[in-house]
């Protein structure tokens, strides 16, 4: 695991799944931050490139830099 996930992320998805993201900072108080401020840490947070299913079963999903890394 990535270290800067280890203590945790806030994962930002769109309902049709056409996007996700993951904010490795996630604030104390996320739960109870306006939909602005949501929208800020959204913007902020590293774009996730999808799980996959393959024939040895699922694959974890990465982000994008380290996908590039790849």
């Amino acid at each position: 695991m990535d270290p800067q996930y280890r203590d945790g992320w806030l994962v930002f998805e769109r309902e049709d799944g056409s996007d996700r993201r993951r904010l490795n900072r996630v604030p104390d108080d996320w739960a109870s931050l306006t939909p602005a401020q949501l929208s800020q840490f959204c913007r902020a947070a590293v774009p996730v490139v999808g799980a996959r299913s393959t024939p040895s079963g699922p694959q974890p999903a990465w982000t994008t830099s380290e996908a590039d890394g790849r």
